[in-house]
């Protein structure tokens, strides 16, 4: 409606109230009605004008319906609302407030093959606007984003302009369906902070945020994936982001999920236990179908004794791959692998030991790189493959070391171990396990012991190693034959200590240079002329790596 228009209608207004006065005789009596019925002209002519100018410059679109993902039945036009972009300078202060400690977010490596490369929200590309997502629904830290992400529907994208978020409580995120994902990422790649505790449903994407556990009465988790308490959860992902706290874990996962992804993170927390925890919680149905990769796994958030990086307690099928384990300051271990209903698969990771206990062991004085111990049945067969080791202390792997029911088992093959030297604590500790397969790993220096001396209880049965390459290694054979028996083949030796015998291993080289380049600098191929390329089984490479 245009101004000229607006005037029109008002002046015919003024008409009629000019002539509601004309009944009346009274001097006294039309004189009044004449004043109040130009107040009322007057008044309705700036009511108009007021609505013509001001509404079109402040009118919204209408709010996309979170229950549903769609517009309301009566609403026409099909837009979703933009809310008005708030700074985080312009938030209040969460009601703790967070460490100022950031610990490095990515870790070198002499081989891109191992290890997470670049981590956290810079990866969540390409950005998304209104532009890529229309029916996005876009909030600032002054709107009600806390209703916004726990009454989201099916399809709903929820984009958050950059700032501070703090929450009241933890956040349950409503169950999206089968290609109807609920999504909650960065507006434009801005900077997002949530303090909160998230517990996403199934078919949730949480994406490129910072995600911490302060300012609430439950920081128990940063992030709990609950199949206990929730019913069964479905296909989640936590994509790119750094998530930090939690009093307990930094992520849980527990009982009936299937088909969790956790990619591309930095994650560090757990004050009591670890960064992340996989177990059913004592229920019939365990987590399953499990991806943790391309994650950086410290342990400095909260810069006390603590658990594991990882551990899994009775839980089926989990991949564990190119993550990076590094500062941990008083840990236990990296990888803690209890009771499992499946083999994992851990590959490609790199477990940066160096950076690991530089100030003490973990809650229950033990350190290292990985422990695997399960109890009251057969042992998994683990997959151990393309793992880089770096100067594990205490322990690089230790095959069930408690005595008792725990038995231990995996395949070991192409992984690279290096120690900074050959004693006790540098230790490969094969004890109490069975059917553990040892095959084409490089070993730099380190302590592989098979067995403890004087203690029957903790002797491997049936270990096979070959096609090895051992540079300068200690190999401890303290297993007493024939009860326990392992087999020795086509292996490569060169300065080995220790008192495994020519006798015990069949068809290998002994005090060959394997004409490795660089030792320091992790250039380990061997030369294409060494005698590692063809000494293996069949003629193939012994150790890890190709020849040059």
């Amino acid at each position: 409606m245009s101004i000229i228009l607006v005037l029109q209608r008002g002046v015919r207004l003024c008409n009629r109230f000019r002539f509601f006065s004309a009944p009346f005789t009274r001097p006294f009596t039309r004189s009044f009605i004449r004043s109040f019925t130009r107040l009322l002209c007057v008044s309705s002519l700036l009511l108009g004008l007021w609505y013509q100018v001001w509404q079109p410059a402040n009118a919204q679109a209408p709010l996309t319906d979170t229950t549903s993902g769609q517009q309301p039945a009566d609403v026409a036009a099909p837009h979703a609302i933009y809310l008005p972009y708030v700074s985080a300078n312009e938030q209040a202060s969460p009601t703790t407030t967070p460490p100022t400690t950031t610990p490095p977010t990515t870790m070198s490596s002499s081989d891109s093959t191992y290890g997470a490369a670049t981590v956290g929200e810079s990866l969540e590309k390409p950005c998304v606007t209104k532009a890529t997502v229309p029916t996005a629904l876009v909030l600032s830290p002054a709107d009600d984003w806390q209703s916004a992400l726990t009454q989201a529907g099916p399809s709903a994208t929820i984009l958050l302009h950059g700032g501070t978020y703090q929450s009241t409580d933890k956040l349950w995120i409503p169950n999206g369906q089968p290609n109807r994902l609920i999504t909650i990422q960065p507006y434009n790649c801005e900077a997002v902070t949530l303090y909160t505790s998230l517990r996403p449903g199934s078919y949730n994407v949480i994406a490129g945020l910072h995600i911490e556990a302060v300012g609430i009465s439950d920081t128990t988790w940063a992030i709990r994936i609950d199949g206990k308490n929730k019913g069964p959860i479905r296909q989640v992902v936590i994509r790119n982001n750094t998530i930090l706290g939690g009093d307990k874990d930094a992520v849980k996962v527990s009982a009936d999920v299937v088909g969790a992804t956790i990619t591309g993170n930095h994650i560090d927390g757990g004050k009591a236990s670890h960064d992340l925890n996989v177990q059913s919680e004592g229920t019939a149905t365990a987590p399953d179908q499990i991806v943790i990769s391309n994650n950086l796994l410290t342990k400095h958030y909260f810069n006390s004794v603590s658990e594991d990086m990882l551990q899994v307690i009775d839980a089926l099928n989990i991949e564990f791959s190119h993550n990076t384990c590094a500062d941990g300051p008083a840990m236990e271990q990296c990888v803690d692998i209890k009771e499992t209903r499946a083999p994992l698969n851990i590959h490609n990771n790199i477990f940066d030991g160096g950076s690991l206990h530089t100030v003490g062991d973990g809650v229950d004085g033990s350190a290292g790189c990985m422990v695997i111990h399960e109890h009251n049945k057969q042992p998994e067969n683990h997959l151990i493959d393309h793992n880089l080791f770096r100067n594990c202390r205490d322990t690089v792997i230790r095959f069930a070391s408690e005595g008792g029911n725990a038995l231990a088992r995996a395949t070991v093959r192409n992984n690279i171990f290096i120690s900074p030297d050959s004693t006790d604590l540098d230790g490969l500790l094969i004890w109490r396990a069975q059917d553990v397969d040892f095959e084409n790993n490089t070993m730099i220096r380190g302590d592989l012991k098979l067995g403890v001396a004087g203690d029957a209880t903790r002797t491997p049965v049936n270990t096979t190693l070959k096609n090895n390459l051992f540079y300068q290694t200690r190999i401890d054979d303290r297993t007493t034959p024939p009860t326990s028996t392992y087999q020795c083949s086509y292996n490569l030796s060169f300065q080995i200590t220790g008192n495994v015998g020519q006798a015990n291993c069949q068809n290998s080289q002994w005090n060959a240079d394997p004409l490795l380049p660089d030792i320091a600098h992790e250039q380990l191929k061997p030369a294409s002329n060494s005698p590692a390329c063809e000494g293996g089984e069949n003629g193939v490479t012994q150790g890890a790596l190709p020849c040059l």
